[in-house]
């Protein structure tokens, strides 16, 4: 079963997403990618034993994996996201859901011509947050994280969906913990008195 953390208890988390898969549509370019580069840290409060409230910054690249358009181009993206999710824990697995508020960068790269013609486009977005973990260990968990984007902030305002989706394995870190009360004392005072 999940070990399960007192309310009030606070954990910092270190995930390296191991896998990052990107979707996201630039004024003249789709761009679909994969990548293995990422980083994620965050903080967990407990407001109850089994849900908690996380606090998560990350980023992401594709770079090292370049999507080539045609011979001489490298296209690239890359993702830095804030989220804030609401976490139910159900034995061993860990689901959140909430927002999230991402700013994505676009490059297109010329590497055999010595005349600059570079290309660089960064939006802004807000949209949703899902997490689903599974506990491997007391400290250690697999993570699958899903972020679909709906509303784009700039360079223009307009609805567009696209979104970023993670694979990884993340470390759990518990800083701050309220020893729970001996099951006795728990019981005693749910206890009911009837006078006769």
């Amino acid at each position: 079963m999940h070990l399960k953390t007192a309310q009030g208890s606070l954990r910092f988390s270190l995930s390296l997403p191991y896998v990052n898969l990107f979707n996201f549509q630039f004024p003249d370019e789709a761009f679909k990618a994969v990548g293995f580069l990422g980083a994620k840290a965050g903080i967990d409060f407990f407001y109850k034993d089994n849900h908690y409230i996380s606090l998560n910054a990350g980023g992401a690249t594709s770079a090292g994996l370049p999507n080539k358009k045609y011979y001489g181009y490298d296209t690239t993206a890359s993702i830095f996201y804030v989220n804030l999710k609401n976490n139910l824990i159900l034995g061993k697995f860990s689901l959140g859901y909430g927002l999230n508020a991402s700013q994505i960068e676009w490059h297109n790269k010329i590497v055999t011509d010595s005349i600059n013609l570079n290309q660089s486009i960064r939006n802004t977005l807000l949209g949703l947050s899902f997490s689903a973990q599974y506990c491997l260990g007391k400290s250690f968990y697999f993570d699958a994280s899903y972020q679909p984007d709906f509303f784009i902030l700039n360079p223009s305002s307009k609805f567009k969906y696209q979104h970023y989706i993670s694979f990884g394995f993340v470390y759990k870190l518990t800083l701050k913990t309220r020893k729970q009360q001996p099951l006795n004392k728990q019981i005693n005072r749910k206890k009911v008195y009837i006078f006769y």
